[in-house]
C-alpha cells in the first residue's frame, strides 16, 4: 500500500515520501528526507547572490566617486570642516581663518554620468549587479513561497493540485499541526517525526476532524481473496 502524501515521480521513476517537486538544479526529487537541505540551499544561494550584489555595487560606487573627484575639483579631497573655533585653531594654527563653506553636493545628472563612466570602466561589476539582482529577487520569492508552504504543512504538489480543498472552497489540511509543529516536521525529520507525516492526526489532535473512514483507529488490513490464502501453486517454492 502507498503511504499518504507519497507520490510517484515520473522523472526519477521513484515513489517519494512527502513528494514536493522535481528540481532540475539539483537533479533529484525533493521529498521528506532532503526537503530541509533544499530549503537551506535556496536561502544560502539567495544570500550568496545578495553578497555579490553588494560587493559589485560598492565597487561601482567607489569607482564613480573617484571619477567624480578626478573630473570635478569641487568634490575632491577637502579640508576638514571647522564647526567651532577650537577645531579651526587645531587645523590652521593660531591665525585661523573662518570655517570654509560646505561643499556643494553633486547633482543627479553629474552623478549619473559618473556612474555610467564607472560601468564602462568596470563592465564585469555592472553585469554582476544586474545578474545577482535578478537571481536574488527570484530566490527570495521562491524561498518565501516555500516558507509559506512549511507554515501550512503543504507541499508544492498538494498546493498545485489543491488536494485538501473541499467542495465549499475551504482548505482543510489534516496534517496541519500549528506553526511550530509544521516547521519542526519540515526541518527536523528525526526518528520521532518520521512517522508523523504518514499518519494523519485523529480527532483529538487535528483542528480539522477527519471522516470516520479515514481515522487511523478504523484502519483494517486488506483482505486477500480466498484463492490467494491457500497453498502456493505447484512448482513454486
Amino acid at each position: 500500500l502507498r503511504p499518504p502524501r507519497t507520490h510517484h515521480c515520473r522523472i526519477t521513476d521513484r515513489c517519494v515520501a512527502r513528494y514536493d517537486h522535481y528540481c532540475c538544479y539539483i537533479g533529484n526529487s525533493v521529498g521528506h528526507n532532503n526537503y530541509r537541505w533544499f530549503f537551506g540551499f535556496v536561502w544560502a544561494t539567495a544570500l550568496h547572490a545578495a553578497l555579490i550584489l553588494t560587493a559589485s555595487a560598492s565597487r561601482l560606487l567607489l569607482l564613480a566617486a573617484s571619477l567624480l573627484a578626478h573630473h570635478d575639483p569641487h568634490h575632491g579631497p577637502a579640508r576638514p570642516h571647522a564647526h567651532s573655533h577650537e577645531a579651526a585653531a587645531a587645523y590652521y594654527g593660531d591665525a585661523s581663518p573662518p570655517p570654509p563653506p560646505p561643499l556643494p553636493r553633486p547633482s543627479a545628472l553629474v552623478f549619473g554620468r559618473a556612474a555610467l563612466e564607472a560601468a564602462r570602466t568596470c563592465p564585469v561589476a555592472m553585469l554582476l549587479c544586474l545578474y545577482c539582482a535578478a537571481v536574488s529577487a527570484l530566490l527570495v520569492g521562491f524561498g518565501s513561497f516555500h516558507a509559506l508552504l512549511i507554515s501550512r504543512n503543504l507541499t508544492t504538489y498538494e498546493h498545485i493540485k489543491q488536494v485538501y480543498k473541499g467542495e465549499d472552497g475551504v482548505v482543510r489540511n489534516p496534517f496541519d499541526r500549528g506553526l511550530l509543529g509544521n516547521w519542526a516536521e519540515a526541518l527536523m525529520p528525526d526518528a520521532t517525526l518520521r512517522r508523523v507525516y504518514s499518519t494523519p492526526l485523529d480527532d483529538r489532535q487535528s483542528p480539522h476532524p477527519l471522516p470516520a473512514a479515514c481515522s487511523p483507529s478504523n484502519a483494517r488490513p486488506p483482505t486477500l481473496p480466498q484463492a490467494a490464502v491457500g497453498a502456493p501453486p505447484r512448482g513454486m517454492l
